[in-house]
């Protein structure tokens, strides 16, 4: 802000003393400049108005006054700030050998960068996407190794960069102290030299500087404004809205620079474990460029906190019983193909089955409700085996059965066990309205 001064002359000659105190605002070196002006003033033009006191200090603030012309100084901006979609920061590092096509991996040296996996990363003129990256000193010191998805198509030379754009939008607020009135214009800098990078390969735009955020082809159709009617200039790291009507005082303005999709690319990383502090700087100025308000906020890039868990196994199995007379297929969408109806005339228990009275007239059937539920990626598998025949305990005779795959028929003695889910294995079951036995 301003700077504040006091300045008393006192002249005086044989008559009373006389004194005026005059306040100016300057910098301090304007204000050490104009006093020593103001004093030598005085001294050589005493000789000749010293009978004249009056005269002589009104030609000393005439002086002054063309010393120190008034200064306008900008208001600051209300709330201002810049939030970004990501506070990643890009990645770049070095091929630390030489490496041949057909691999799934790359050696670079160690800068600190962390390459993230689905990371779409630029290496020459392929564009790759990074699987995992291993411990640090690994396979030698100062060394990781980036893993890829897929092998690579083309030999890479020891210091080819392999390059991870980290793209962002930027949003930038504030509200407004002065009136910008038609033609006035808004400009945002944002620390560093812009867009001086080289490009990338693989057509991928511009790289990602060290000391600012690269532009990475921004154009005014990427830009958007709330409040506030613009026509975008870029000139890199400059960005201009000129303003077709004016935006009153107390007004919140928001620009979106990068729109509908991020596109400025962020720097890369100074220093690990530590955030990268930017500035960006905002101001509002009249259709003279004078400037009206102003702000410089700070945001920052660090790199992303890695977290790593492992999810427990589970597997949950209960076994319920079913009511006789129920229609298999009802109570359960996956026996759709199952035509079997409980009748034994008795319900089944979770560790009992009943089958009644038996009869060459009917086959008696009766059935359990087994419930498997699983987290595990390939799901899970149920195997139901018979431990014995059905057999007489006093007689010892058993009702046959069969130890491959055989259809149950009515009037034919028999016994056996079948699924009826459409995700049973057939080769071990077979297939039919009436399902298979099976000792």
């Amino acid at each position: 802000g301003p700077y504040s001064a006091t300045l008393t002359l006192s002249l005086s000659d044989q008559g009373p003393k006389f004194s005026r105190t005059i306040r100016f605002f300057a910098l301090p070196i304007q204000a050490f400049l104009g006093i020593i002006l103001a004093l030598l003033i005085v001294f050589f033009i005493r000789a000749r108005l010293s009978r004249h006191p009056l005269l002589l200090l009104t030609f000393s603030l005439i002086t002054l006054s063309l010393l120190f012309p008034k200064n306008a100084y900008a208001d600051r901006l209300i709330g201002a700030s810049d939030t970004i979609s990501t506070s990643r920061p890009s990645s770049t590092a070095t091929l630390a050998k030489d490496q041949p096509a057909d691999t799934s991996h790359v050696v670079i040296a160690d800068n600190g960068s962390l390459f993230l996996a689905q990371d779409s990363a630029l290496l020459g003129s392929e564009t790759v996407t990074v699987a995992s990256m291993s411990a640090s000193n690994t396979p030698e010191s100062n060394q990781r190794i980036v893993y890829l998805t897929k092998a690579l198509k083309t030999t890479q030379q020891k210091g080819a960069p392999i390059i991870v754009p980290v793209k962002a939008r930027h949003t930038i607020k504030f509200t407004t102290v002065n009136a910008i009135p038609q033609n006035g214009k808004i400009v945002i800098t944002f620390e560093g030299e812009g867009s001086k990078e080289a490009t990338a390969s693989a057509g991928s735009g511009q790289a990602p500087s060290a000391t600012t955020f690269t532009f990475n082809g921004l154009t005014p159709s990427q830009i958007q404004a709330k409040n506030a009617s613009c026509a975008f200039t870029i000139l890199a790291p400059v960005i201009t809205c000129q303003l077709s009507s004016g935006v009153s005082s107390q007004t919140t303005v928001t620009i979106l620079i990068g729109a509908p999709l991020p596109t400025l690319i962020n720097p890369t990383k100074t220093k690990a474990d530590e955030a990268d502090i930017w500035s960006v700087k905002i101001k509002t100025q009249d259709d003279k460029s004078q400037d009206l308000d102003s702000a410089s906020v700070k945001i920052s890039t660090i790199e992303p906190v890695r977290v790593v868990a492992e999810v427990e196994p589970t597997l949950t199995f209960t076994i319920a019983g079913i009511a006789s007379g129920t229609k298999i297929k009802d109570h359960n969408s996956a026996c759709a193909e199952n035509n079997n109806i409980t009748n034994s005339g008795i319900a089944s228990e979770a560790d009992f089955f009943d089958l009644g009275a038996l009869s060459s007239k009917k086959i008696t059937i009766s059935a359990h409700d087994l419930i498997a539920s699983t987290n595990l990626k390939n799901g899970y598998s149920i195997t139901a085996t018979a431990g014995g025949k059905l057999r007489n305990l006093i007689t010892g005779y058993s009702i046959a059965s069969s130890e491959i795959p055989s259809k149950i028929q009515a009037k034919v003695e028999n016994f056996g066990i079948h699924p009826c889910g459409l995700d049973a294995n057939r080769e071990d079951f077979g297939s039919g309205s009436l399902g298979m036995n099976m000792q």
